[in-house]
């Protein structure tokens, strides 16, 4: 029986899996799919039973408004297919069954397991059709209260639940049958206090985790018989979501850390309530850490999320910690300009701006508000254990020597040879820094060479000794501004280091960047058949990269509204 911390523990898990499920149904894919050969609808926004039976005040949510036409979704299925494999997909879920003893989560996977088995075989849109199905089925997950549910379009709903109903003969999960008006569901066993719900009606598929006690007017809401007083979609906040963070209508949501606190301290919602109403010893006072977790729902209220672009040759999304606005002023200070980065030149590039006087700063300050006001509750004392030793930290010779001297880097490979006798290659590396002679000093205890060159900040390219160098380097120069330093070696045209130092391509609030080409994959590919101890590199793997992507990229960046993780692929 869940106390308030273990029913917090169960619902986010719940949550977890079941977005993993979801996505595996609405993503299913083969190792190698036919072509479809049936006309499929344009991109459009559908009749939407979707968003409309979606409480807007759910505590959290992921949805989609617009989906790709069935041959787009097709293509990304065959480019991706292998990609993610029938047994990695089912590996997964063997891996989330393997973190919980809870026998409602346990069913539930079984039930998912089963299910995504069973699609092995569905390779064409006329496969997904006669299963009743779409290969590009909008697909939510949203919160009843604390507790979560999912909704996937259907193609056919009379179809699938043929399809649906001889799956259950191969369940290794008995499955109940009941009726509530004229609404004909599925559950799992009575015996346990969580039960898995499954419905079809509305054209969708509707799946959902409630208490066995759970009365009928929860699963009325849970099914959509009863719709929400305001729903999601006439609430506008994924429109909303797409306007401030950029996101497409293929994909976004939000996770309120504020509302899942309050369910938790004074439940609101009925399916919280039946929860709680399981009982169990509390084991966390929470209405005594009020003002400690009150504190940090402040410094971050929300976890935001979505797809910036979703097609056939691109396919981008972040997630973002939004944070209160005062620790979001602090954070956009932490970013500085580093020519180059983020512009995405190159075979693969990697890069960091910092400005660590501004860390500091900001560390300092919160690490005496921790001193000054520490955290009371006694399973948050971690908390002020952490900030005391960040506070340190800013004390630390490192910190104090790199400070002044040395904002961010970006190092930029523009070619590369896989010789393991004679390695070579092109590139580019990038030092910022807020003054000059800094520059020069924090350098130099990279390339001590550089101290040799007497850089003037004009721009002047200059080539380094190569008798300092090791034998068989390629070329070195170098070139300085009154805020950056830049090598380049094995540059065929030197001079360009001095057009490289005015470089702004990149995206502004950039605290990282790093991106990697198909050449990559094809270098490292041939190196892990050349080099000895290259067990960790899986050729085959590598190869299919080099051949699926033309880039990927990752970055972490910082703006008024908190900090934000991206990752993006450019398919071929």
């Amino acid at each position: 029986m869940p106390s308030k911390r273990s029913a917090l523990k169960f619902s986010t898990y719940a949550a977890t899996s079941l977005l993993s499920a979801t996505l595996l149904l609405t993503g299913c894919s083969n190792d190698e799919p036919e072509q479809a050969s049936t006309p499929s609808s344009p991109p459009a926004v559908v009749e939407d039973r979707l968003l409309s039976l979606i409480p807007a005040d759910t505590p959290y949510f992921f949805a989609s408004r617009e989906r790709l036409s069935e041959d787009d979704a097709m293509l990304l299925i065959e480019k991706l297919g292998t990609l993610d494999s029938i047994e990695t997909q089912l590996a997964d879920l063997e891996q989330l069954r393997q973190t919980t003893d809870d026998e409602a989560m346990h069913q539930f996977l079984d039930i998912m397991t089963t299910l995504l088995k069973t699609l092995d075989e569905v390779r064409t849109v006329e496969d997904y059709h006669r299963l009743g199905m779409l290969p590009n089925a909008r697909s939510a997950i949203y919160g009843l209260g604390l507790l979560p549910a999912a909704r996937m379009e259907l193609h056919d709903e009379a179809l699938f639940k043929a399809f649906f109903e001889n799956l259950l003969t191969e369940l290794p999960v008995e499955m109940q049958r009941a009726q509530l008006g004229d609404t004909e569901y599925w559950y799992t066993s009575v015996e346990s206090p969580m039960q898995t719900l499954i419905t079809i009606r509305d054209e969708q598929v509707i799946m959902g985790m409630l208490p066995s006690t759970a009365e009928q007017a929860l699963l009325e809401q849970l099914f959509g018989i009863t719709p929400p007083t305001m729903s999601l979609l006439q609430s506008g906040e994924m429109q909303q979501l797409e306007q401030r963070y950029n996101y497409s209508p293929y994909g976004s949501g939000r996770f309120s850390t504020k509302a899942i606190v309050r369910e938790v301290i004074a439940p609101e919602h009925p399916a919280s309530r039946a929860l709680m109403a399981l009982g169990g010893p509390e084991t966390l006072d929470i209405e005594a850490c009020r003002t400690d977790i009150d504190r940090l729902t402040a410094l971050f209220p929300a976890l935001v999320m979505g797809v910036h672009e979703l097609s056939t040759d691109r396919i981008t999304g972040s997630m973002r910690l939004a944070t209160g606005a005062e620790l979001a002023d602090d954070l956009t200070t932490f970013t500085t300009a580093v020519p180059g980065l983020g512009s995405g030149q190159g075979i693969a590039s990697l890069g960091i701006a910092l400005d660590v006087q501004a860390v500091t700063r900001a560390l300092q300050k919160y690490a005496g508000q921790v001193r000054t006001t520490p955290f009371t509750c006694p399973e948050l004392q971690g908390i002020n254990e952490a900030w005391n030793e960040l506070g340190l930290l800013t004390n630390h010779p490192m910190t104090m020597m790199l400070g002044p001297a040395l904002s961010g880097m970006n190092i930029r490979i523009d070619s590369l040879q896989a010789d393991p006798m004679q390695p070579g290659g092109s590139g580019v590396m990038t030092f910022a820094s807020p003054n000059a002679q800094g520059l020069i000093s924090a350098v130099s205890m990279f390339v001590p060479q550089i101290a040799t060159l007497n850089l003037q900040s004009n721009g002047d390219v200059k080539q380094v000794d190569p008798q300092l160098l090791p034998p068989e380097v390629p070329s070195v120069h170098a070139a300085m501004s009154d805020k950056s330093i830049i090598l380049g070696v094995g540059l065929d045209t030197p001079e360009q280091l001095k057009s490289e130092l005015k470089n702004t391509n990149g995206r502004s609030g950039l605290l990282t960047y790093g991106h990697l080409g198909s050449e990559i994959f094809a270098i490292l590919a041939e190196l892990s058949t050349q080099l000895p101890n290259t067990d960790g590199l899986d050729t085959a793997e590598l190869l299919y990269m080099a051949e699926l992507y033309e880039k990927t990229e990752f970055w972490i960046g910082i703006d008024g509204a908190g900090i934000e993780f991206g990752v993006g692929v450019e398919l071929k």
